[in-house]
C-alpha cells in the first residue's frame, strides 16, 4: 500500500485481510520515517485482546526486522520507506508505559 503514511488513511476490508498488518506498518513508518513520538500515537480496537495482539505484532515486527536484514527489507518495502528498525524498536520500548493501543 503506497499511501500507508498518508496524512489521512481509511482502510476498509473484510476480516483477515491485513488491516492490522497495515496499521502496524503505519505506526512503524510514522515513528521511523516521520519522527512521530510513539506516545503520540493512539490505536483503537474493539477488544483488549485485539489491542494486546496489535502491540505484540508491532513489537515482533520491529524485533524481527532488527535481527534479520531480509525481514528489515520486507518491512521497509511494505512501508515504502527505509526505516532504522532498531532505533524505532528502542523508541517504542522506552515509550511502552505511555503508548495507547487500547479499546
Amino acid at each position: 500500500m503506497k499511501e500507508i503514511l498518508a496524512k489521512n488513511l481509511l482502510i476498509l476490508a473484510s476480516a483477515g485481510s491485513g488491516k492490522t498488518y497495515q496499521l502496524g506498518n503505519r505506526v512503524i513508518g510514522k515513528i521511523g520515517k516521520e519522527g512521530v513520538e510513539p506516545e503520540r500515537i493512539v490505536a483503537l480496537t474493539f477488544t483488549r485482546k485485539a489491542a494486546g495482539e496489535f502491540a505484540d505484532s508491532v513489537l515482533t515486527k520491529l524485533a524481527k526486522g532488527s535481527l534479520d536484514s531480509r525481514e528489515a527489507k520486507s518491512v521497509c518495502k511494505d512501508i515504502g520507506a527505509t526505516v532504522d528498525l532498531p532505533a524505532v524498536l528502542e523508541k517504542v520500548i522506552r515509550a511502552l508505559p505511555q503508548i495507547q493501543f487500547t479499546t
